[in-house]
Formats: structure tokens, sequence, C-alpha cells
């Protein structure tokens, strides 16, 4: 791995992304001021989305212009190889992360401890006290903060590897109107999966705040979970979940330079 080769893709990296519309990184600063605004204002528990912005949003604004303008075919012409052309990718994409996840643990966290969101919502509305005791003592309240800051930022990191490694093989996967102007139009599949995630959301927070009663169907599961919680206030949990982020990026790594190798141009 030649490190000044991979500093000045990453480099090339930034500049193009700072040529990007100012509303699509407006759209990734008002989802990631949403998070945390949530996270003082409803729950702790909503500032862990804030990973999710890093994969969702900035890393296909990475490559927006890139495909915009066909410059992927730019690094067949200069001193580097497909090997550098990925480690730097993924490791841009890896630092943009973990910038991302210690955010996330600094935001849920200082939240926690002040606790102004309990002035907005009321006492008897605290959803981390609703999941706590639903889960049974098998967590503390820091110990289910943890554990879903850890879980999305595992969630975080297959995403990135995984929209990585669709760019690398098809460039046109990674979609170039994710645009708040409004001289562009979405497709019917961003509003599909827009409303998807608005879906998502509201059913995970409708579970958590008992309006929604899954233990049935998720008994063996939740037992499982409990038990691995159990252990450390969640210590082995997140220590799973870290592997199984750690093996998933690795696994689409490797695959991605395979590919990418045996790719035409």
């Amino acid at each position: 791995m030649q490190i000044d080769k991979i500093k000045t893709i990453i480099n090339a990296d930034l500049i193009t992304m700072r040529g990007s519309k100012k509303s699509n990184l407006l759209l990734a600063a008002v989802t990631g001021c949403i998070c945390i605004f949530g996270a003082f204002l409803v729950s702790p528990l909503v500032g862990s989305y804030l990973p999710l912005v890093t994969g969702l949003l900035i890393v296909p604004l990475l490559f927006q212009n890139e495909q915009r303008y066909h410059c992927d075919k730019l690094y067949c012409l200069l001193p580097v190889t497909r090997r550098d052309v990925v480690n730097a990718r993924y490791l841009f994409t890896a630092a943009l992360n973990l910038v991302t996840c210690l955010s996330n643990f600094a935001v849920t966290l200082v939240s926690y401890k002040f606790k102004v969101y309990l002035k907005v919502i009321g006492d008897d509305n605290d959803i981390l006290d609703k999941l706590t005791a639903a889960l049974s003592s098998s967590l503390s309240k820091t110990g289910v903060i943890v554990v879903t800051c850890f879980a999305m930022n595992a969630l975080s990191f297959i995403m990135c590897s995984s929209i990585l490694r669709n760019y690398f093989k098809n460039p046109e996967s990674i979609g170039v109107n994710v645009s708040l102007s409004k001289s562009k139009k979405l497709k019917k599949s961003d509003y599909v999966g827009l409303g998807f995630t608005i879906v998502i959301m509201i059913f995970f927070l409708s579970i958590m705040t008992g309006q929604i009663s899954i233990a049935p169907a998720i008994a063996v599961i939740a037992m499982v979970i409990g038990q691995l919680a159990s252990v450390g206030d969640g210590f082995m949990l997140c220590f799973l979940l870290l592997f199984i982020s750690a093996a998933e990026t690795l696994f689409q790594y490797f695959c991605t330079l395979i590919e990418y190798t045996d790719k035409e141009m």
C-alpha cells in the first residue's frame, strides 16, 4: 500500500466532493442536525441514527460529480493501480465513519447526562425508560445507549462497504439526483426508499414505546440477544456487532479488489 498515492486520491475525492451542489451538502447537514436536535429534545436514542447519515448521504455524495462527469476512467491514465484506488476509498469512508461514530457517542451521552429531553416530552414519555423496562433489566440505561450506538455504527460500516462495492462494480448505482434543487426531480425509487425509511423509523419507535408488541414473533431472537446483552452490560453484544461489521467490511473490500481488478474500463 503506497501511502502517498492514497493521500493524493483522497485529496482528489475531497476536491470532487466540494464541487457538488450545495443543496446536496445541505441535505446531509439538515439530516445530521435533525438527529442531533432529536437526541436533545426527544431521546438520546434519536442521536444514534447519526451514523446512517454517512452511509445514506455522505458516501454517495463523494462520487456524484465523478459519475456526473464520467471521471471514473481518470485513474486509468494516472500512475496509480486499481488497488490504490480501492484502498483509498475504503480508508476514506472508514475514517468518515469513525468520526461520525465518535460524534454519535458524544451526542447521545451528553444528551443522557443533561436530560433536557425530559423537560420537553415529560418523564412519562421517556423512550429510554420504556425500552430499558422492556428488556427486563438485562441492560442499564447507559448500556441501552451504548448498544444502540454500536448497532447503528455497525450498520453504517456495512452500508458504506456495500455502497462502495456496488459503485466499483457499476458507477450508475450511485444516484446523482439526491438534491433539494428544483431542477432535479426525484425518481420513483427515491420516493419509495424515503417512504420505506420513514415507515421503518415509525415502526421502530412504536415498538420502543410499546404501541406495537412483537414479543411472540421474535421471542427466540430476543432471548439470545438478551443473554448476550446481560454480559457486562452489553459488552458481549457490542463485541459481536463490532465483529460482524468488521467481517462484512473486509468481505466487501476483498470482493471489490477482485471485481474491480477484473473489470474492463
